[in-house]
């Protein structure tokens, strides 16, 4: 184990986090850091999460820190307790970045003050929420008000991952199965005389096919099984290969929609992914010496299975099928608007995604922090209190007051490692190494954005 070794392994694990709301310093202790405060540490139940920096390799601290290595995987586990960390940032920044959007896109539409000034292309978009009114968007802001973005599947976005999952029918190594359960809630047809709800929320007919549009609008084939569903056959690290594939299929769309309407949305870096760095996982291979030389870490083995299979999965002959590389793909047929949208590979049509539990109305609550470690010996009684409201302003959303009313989603967006807690702009000429439309902060449009978040949004907002 050389130190190139190690720091190479470690630069492609610092890229990875920083799409999940998770940030490391130099001597490799992640945290999770919530937006315009203070980090705080990333737990794996009660330990500090630290990179495999030489550092840490040789501290001997295994009592106190768990070692994030989730390239170097037991193929015939489960999830490990690392990578369900890791998962669980996941989902959370992704549901962030959509509720985000659809919020400020809803917010463009009933500002019709602002409508003269959009471009013909952008325009569009009204044909799907010309019924949208203040009603409308309070309605939305309520059901963000309500949704709790954890573990559990009340969200936009949930996602899982399957070993051995079949995907036009082909069995893989591991699949992340994504499913929509905001959109599977808005998608059921009413019964006759009941009232449309949501979350408890209750809709009118327009606000029910408005808020349906949009999330197709933001998410095309949305309804189309498996449609964002990430495959692998690695034979290094096939779970989180399919996590990252899943990663850039959404945060290729979500990038291309928030660019199209960059000037309309405040601090629009806040919900972009970095993916560049993605096309490495096209060539795991090449890195097999440097992941390797990073032995397993406790942590990271993966959950045994019931009936313990020790023969690794992607061996057997069961798998018909190899993981498409990223970026091979033709763009999606516009719908409604046409935004510049290149996913990096694209999944066949597929069974549809297990049924998902209608969610039920729960109370904001004061709680405790995800990072707090769990052995502190006191608890803070749950208060209910009146949950926040989403303020806005003349350019859009505050962004600080969706983490206020959404502070479940506020650890989620961090430093991306483009100058601190700034996002800064990337250069007018920088052309992505991904693939076109991935959208990073280069919009076209002569914005450039400073840091996101003021310190106007501490510790102290009964998150």
């Amino acid at each position: 184990m050389t130190t190139k070794q190690v720091t190479e392994v470690c630069d492609i694990y610092r890229q990875i986090l920083t799409n999940v709301g998770m940030v490391a310093d130099d001597d490799g202790f992640v945290s999770t850091q919530m937006a315009g405060s203070e980090k705080h540490p990333t737990l794996v139940k009660g330990k500090r999460l630290v990179l495999p920096t030489n550092l840490q390799l040789r501290s001997g601290s295994s009592d106190k820190i768990t070692i994030f290595h989730p390239l170097q995987e037991n193929m015939a586990r489960g999830e490990s307790d690392v990578f369900l960390t890791f998962r669980n940032h996941f989902n959370k920044r992704l549901n962030f970045s959509f509720g985000y959007l659809m919020i400020s896109l809803l917010n463009l539409a009933i500002e019709t003050n602002k409508h003269s000034k959009l471009s013909p292309e952008q325009a569009e978009f009204l044909s799907i929420t010309k019924e949208a009114t203040d009603k409308t968007f309070k309605a939305f802001k309520d059901i963000l008000e309500k949704m709790m973005v954890d573990v559990n599947e009340e969200n936009f976005i949930h996602t899982y991952i399957k070993k051995g999952g079949v995907v036009d029918q082909k069995k893989h190594s591991r699949v992340c199965v994504v499913s929509f359960p905001f959109f599977e809630s808005l998608s059921k047809e009413p019964e006759a005389g009941k009232p449309i709800t949501v979350l408890g929320v209750r809709l009118r007919k327009a606000d029910r096919e408005c808020l349906l549009g949009l999330t197709k609008f933001i998410l095309p084939d949305i309804g189309t099984p498996q449609k964002y569903w990430g495959i692998s056959n690695s034979l290094i690290a096939p779970t989180m290969d399919s996590l990252v594939r899943t990663m850039s299929i959404i945060g290729t769309r979500i990038n291309d929609v928030a660019l199209a309407y960059s000037d309309y949305i405040d601090d629009v870096e806040a919900i972009m992914y970095d993916l560049d760095f993605l096309k490495v996982f096209d060539d795991l291979d090449s890195l097999s010496t440097q992941i390797k030389s990073i032995p397993m870490q406790p942590g990271n083995e993966g959950a045994i299975p019931q009936k313990a299979q020790e023969t690794p999965i992607a061996t057997t002959p069961v798998i018909q099928s190899t993981t498409p590389p990223i970026g091979n793909i033709a763009p999606q047929q516009p719908q409604p608007v046409q935004v510049d949208s290149t996913p990096p590979w694209e999944t066949a049509q597929q069974a549809p995604v297990a049924t998902v539990p209608v969610p039920v109305p729960v109370p904001v609550v004061q709680q405790n922090p995800m990072w707090q470690h769990p052995q502190q010996a006191w608890q803070p009684v749950p208060q209910v209190q009146q949950a926040p409201a989403v303020v806005v302003t003349e350019n859009g959303i505050d962004v600080n007051s969706f983490f206020r009313a959404n502070p479940a989603l506020a650890p989620q967006v961090l430093n991306t490692g483009f100058g601190g807690n700034a996002f800064a702009p990337m250069p007018q000429n920088h052309v992505p190494i991904f693939a076109r439309g991935n959208g990073m902060m280069n919009n076209g449009m002569g914005n450039g954005f400073a840091s996101p978040f003021n310190n106007s949004f501490g510790m102290n907002q009964g998150i």
